[in-house]
């Protein structure tokens, strides 16, 4: 069955937009990878669900759950992987920023999607019988823009680990001709992160989880190598500058 059917793999899956995410893709039928820190606290959607621990700020766990998934669970390929585990904690001005702290978004949100994609990129690769197989989408930020004419105190960690990841999706992009890989912008999403940063933007956010996932969805269903593969884009399909 695994064979024939849809696979993807989300990291975060246990809260906010990795979970709106998830429920999405059960709901269409997808064979559904909830890649969690903690798999104790991941929720029940379905018996079908492969829950496995994937911890993004340590070194071995993306190899040692993808060596999980084709040794007990007999996972053969993946079509889509999302990478949506990150962490991001309000910052003080960028001359009192704490370097540990640094190092730490920057060991979970970008050196964790690195490591998550050199651990998946086989199983993408075996994705379709066509030359080009899965997808490899990273969810990033409007922070990550640097032609943005604006900044706000308190996201310098978290934005800095999104350019990067921008240039990592991009590379990803031009390194693998049979892969399609790009970033996605979910705008301002009601999750612990978007309550978080409501704290210092003075505004509510503007997108519940529920009408983000599905669009999310389908912009990742419908995208091509040649139209998205190596750019950023805004949840409800438009470009955004890098």
């Amino acid at each position: 069955m695994l064979a024939e059917q849809k696979i993807v793999l989300i990291t975060g899956a246990n809260r906010g937009l990795g979970l709106g995410l998830a429920k999405e893709y059960v709901s269409r039928g997808w064979k559904v990878i909830a890649a969690v820190r903690d798999p104790s606290i991941m929720p029940f959607l379905s018996e079908e669900v492969i829950v496995i621990k994937l911890d993004a700020a340590e070194l071995n766990d993306a190899n040692q759950a993808v060596n999980e998934l084709k040794e007990r669970y007999e996972v053969q390929h993946i079509d889509v992987v999302l990478a949506n585990a990150a962490m991001g904690n309000h910052a003080p001005a960028i001359s009192q920023i704490d370097p540990e702290i640094f190092t730490e978004h920057f060991n979970v949100n970008t050196r964790g999607t690195l490591l998550l994609y050199q651990a998946t990129r086989e199983l993408l690769l075996s994705s379709s019988s066509s030359s080009i197989k899965g997808k490899f989408i990273i969810v990033s930020s409007i922070l990550s823009t640097l032609s943005r004419s604006w900044h706000k105190l308190g996201m310098v960690n978290y934005g800095i680990t999104k350019v990067a990841l921008n240039y990592l999706s991009k590379g990803i992009h031009f390194e693998e001709p049979n892969l399609i890989s790009f970033t996605i912008d979910p705008g301002y999403v009601d999750t612990r992160l978007g309550q978080k940063a409501s704290e210092f933007l003075n505004s509510p956010p503007s997108q519940t989880v529920e009408q983000t996932a599905p669009m999310m969805c389908d912009l990742i269903d419908k995208a091509t190598r040649e139209e998205y593969s190596g750019k950023l884009w805004r949840v409800d399909g438009t470009p955004a500058p890098y």
